[in-house]
């Protein structure tokens, strides 16, 4: 799925560069070399950083909690 259709940039790579270490959306656009156009994409790619953080949040509480 297109999370910027402007740019045609998807999820999967959305994905792969919060992997990276992005943390933002103005991250993001650095990373895929583009300046907002529309802002629509800008909801989207907030809340798939903040999935991203719960995620590794969940992950690290699992970690320590394994010790």
């Amino acid at each position: 799925m297109y999370v910027c259709v402007c740019n045609a940039v998807t999820c999967k790579r959305v994905k792969q560069a919060l992997h990276q270490g992005k943390h933002s959306v103005r991250d993001l656009r650095l990373h895929f070399g583009f300046e907002s156009c529309c802002g629509k994409c800008n909801r989207h790619m907030r809340s798939m950083i903040d999935e991203h953080r719960q995620a590794m949040v969940s992950i690290a509480a699992g970690n320590l909690h394994a010790r």
